[in-house]
C-alpha cells in the first residue's frame, strides 16, 4: 500500500467519526462467525454413498457385524445410525429419537446464523444514520458559512458523509449471502442424512416384521402340534 492510498484510507476512516467503531464492530464480528461456521461445515464428517449403500445391503443379508468405518466415527450419520441401533424393536421410540436427532443436527449447523442474518441487517442502517449525521453536520456548515455556497462546497460534505453507508453495505452483502449459503448448505446435509437414516429404518422394520411373522408362525405350529 503506498503513501497515498494509506492517506486516502486515513481520510475515510476519519470521516465516519464515531460511527467507525459500531460499523468496526460488527465488521469483525461478522468476519469471526463466517469463518467459524466455515470451518464447522468443512469438518463435518461426510460418508461416500457406495460406503452407505454397502451397509445397507449388509443389513438386508442380515450381516451383524459393524464395518470399521461407522464405529471411528463419532458424528454426522454415523451417529444416527448408532442410534437406530439402539433402538431395534421399538419403532416408535425409534421415530421419535430419530426425529429429535435431525432437528438438533440442523439446530447445530445453523448456530449464529441469526446473528449474521440481524447483522446483515443492521449495519446498513448504522451506515445510514452515520450518513444523515453527516449530512446535518455538512448543511449547518454550509449555513454558517460565510459567502456563495459553491457545488465544491456540498460535494466535499456529501463524499465524507456517504462512507458510512458505503461501509455498512460492505459488511452487509457478505453477512446476508453467507447465512444464505450456510443455511444451504445445512438443508443439504441434513437432507442426504435423513434420506439415509430413512432407508436404514424401513430396512430395520422390513426385519421387524419378517421377525415378527417368523414368530407367530413358529408359535401357531407349536399350538397345531399340541
Amino acid at each position: 500500500m503506498n503513501i497515498e492510498s494509506f492517506s486516502y484510507f486515513q481520510q475515510a476512516l476519519n470521516a465516519m467519526g464515531w460511527m467507525l467503531y459500531p460499523l468496526g464492530f460488527c465488521s469483525l464480528l461478522m468476519i469471526a462467525l463466517i469463518l467459524e461456521r466455515f470451518i464447522y461445515f468443512l469438518l463435518l464428517p461426510l460418508i461416500p454413498d457406495n460406503k452407505l449403500s454397502a451397509l445397507l445391503n449388509r443389513w438386508k443379508n442380515n450381516v451383524g457385524e459393524q464395518p470399521a468405518w461407522l464405529q471411528k466415527k463419532p458424528r454426522g450419520i454415523a451417529l444416527g445410525i448408532k442410534l437406530l441401533n439402539e433402538y431395534q424393536g421399538k419403532t416408535a421410540v425409534r421415530e421419535q429419537q430419530l426425529s429429535c436427532w435431525l432437528a438438533k443436527q440442523h439446530q447445530t449447523n445453523t448456530a449464529h446464523l441469526k446473528l449474521l442474518q440481524l447483522i446483515g441487517m443492521v449495519s446498513p442502517l448504522l451506515g445510514l444514520l452515520g450518513t444523515i449525521l453527516g449530512m446535518i453536520v455538512m448543511f449547518k456548515g454550509v449555513a454558517q458559512h460565510q459567502g456563495p455556497v459553491t457545488p465544491n462546497i456540498l460535494a466535499d460534505g456529501l463524499w465524507q458523509a456517504m462512507y458510512t453507508t458505503a461501509f455498512g453495505l460492505v459488511i452487509a452483502v457478505p453477512a446476508i449471502v453467507g447465512a444464505q449459503l450456510f443455511y444451504i448448505w445445512s438443508n443439504s446435509y441434513c437432507q442426504r442424512i435423513q434420506h439415509w437414516l430413512n432407508e436404514f429404518h424401513c430396512q430395520m422394520m422390513v426385519k421387524e416384521h419378517e421377525e415378527g411373522v417368523l414368530e407367530e408362525g413358529s408359535s401357531e405350529k407349536l399350538k397345531a402340534a399340541a
